[in-house]
């Protein structure tokens, strides 16, 4: 699980990310931004972090939807199987437990030794990608 507080992320191996925020002072009209969620840190990073945890994750995208009330989570493995899955899962549900105020859409995509390219087009923005020595 992950805890923010004091623009500090925790995670369970209590690595902890600190981010700097200041206000956008170029906004003139506020209006546009009522009913948006208000997230201290950004929930992209939140979702990369903790599906980072699951070793065989290669790569996770998302797409937020809705003005940031919604995110489409797309985790690419090389290949699956019930142990995965369940890892995954645990993490997809230790993201929903931190993000409470938005709606959630994940999709696990096996590769199967295939390029990345081959799998998938336009799942959103890379939030995470792992490494693979060959």
């Amino acid at each position: 699980m992950i805890s923010a507080t004091n623009n500090t992320i925790t995670n369970d191996s209590s690595i902890c990310l600190t981010m700097r925020t200041e206000a956008n002072k170029s906004v003139k009209n506020i209006s546009q931004f009522k009913g948006t969620p208000h997230y201290v840190f950004n929930p992209r990073v939140i979702i990369g972090m903790e599906l980072s945890f699951v070793p065989e994750v290669d790569s996770v995208f998302v797409a937020c939807e809705q003005s940031g009330k919604a995110f489409r989570v797309i985790t690419i493995v090389n290949e699956i199987d019930d142990a995965i899955e369940t890892k995954i899962y645990e993490r997809e549900e230790a993201i929903m437990d931190t993000i409470q105020s938005a709606d959630f859409d994940f999709r696990i995509l096996a590769r199967h030794n295939r390029a990345l390219s081959e799998v998938i087009t336009d799942g959103g923005q890379v939030v995470f990608t792992r490494e693979r020595k060959v």
